[in-house]
């Protein structure tokens, strides 16, 4: 039997949504003055904030006994990201481009999370006995210390980071995850985040907060009829030192 396999293409929807900048002066009313000699750079404590979210739901028709049978999956796995420590970070100027030293936010701790909502229903009355069997998914955890993340200057006065590897596995029996499921996997390099690298230069601004905001749909059919939701969120916080 030949089965022909089509997934739709990928669907982008303002990727990223939003980025946003945070900063803050520690002096509201000082005048522009002087700003001090940045040329030795100045060093920042740097902690991350993550979530991302990975949604599918698709129904798969197939046949038992000669009677249809209807497999309605919804499936979700969630993993966030929290700086344990704050990982300092020195930035300095090379012409004219920010150049941060580690380029790595380390000390994060990762959680994971899985969860979902298997619904089988068979036979089509009265040839077929009708069926409606309804599975809740066990709700499955994995934590893990220690994790550095990279991150690099995309652009001017933009952060972003690179592909970040897969913190869990979990078994993919409950809720099922097909092929067009498993291809689809959230990682913060999805978006990018604004950061005012003039502000870093500024002796009197403490701190700044890049935010990076994306959502990645994709549809697909042939091994069960459905749509995969990828949302990705990270903040991170660079903290002058002194």
């Amino acid at each position: 039997m030949l089965v022909l396999r089509r997934i739709l293409p990928r669907k982008r929807y303002a990727a990223p949504l939003a980025v946003a900048v945070a900063c803050a002066c520690a002096c509201a009313g000082a005048a522009a003055g002087s700003t001090g000699d940045a040329s030795a750079g100045a060093v920042f404590r740097v902690t991350l904030n993550a979530t991302m979210t990975k949604d599918w739901s698709y129904v798969a028709e197939s046949e038992q006994n000669g009677c249809p049978a209807t497999t309605r999956v919804q499936g979700r796995h969630v993993v966030t990201l929290r700086s344990a420590r704050r990982t300092l970070v020195r930035i300095t100027f090379a012409g004219g481009r920010a150049v941060y030293s580690p380029a790595y936010v380390r000390f994060v701790g990762a959680q994971a999370s899985q969860s979902g909502v298997v619904t089988r229903t068979q036979g089509q009355p009265p040839s077929c006995v009708h069926s409606v069997q309804r599975t809740t998914c066990d709700r499955l955890r994995r934590a893990m210390g220690g994790v550095a993340l990279r991150f690099f200057r995309s652009r001017r006065n933009e952060i972003s980071f690179t592909r970040t590897r897969e913190f869990a596995i979990f078994p993919r029996t409950c809720p099922q995850q097909t092929a067009s499921v498993r291809a689809e996997r959230p990682s913060l390099d999805f978006a990018e985040g604004e950061i005012a690298e003039a502000e870093f230069r500024d002796p009197r601004i403490k701190f700044q907060t890049a935010t990076g905001t994306a959502v990645e749909t994709t549809d697909f059919e042939g091994d069960g009829d459905g749509k995969v939701v990828v949302r990705v969120r990270w903040q991170l916080r660079f903290e002058r030192v002194g």
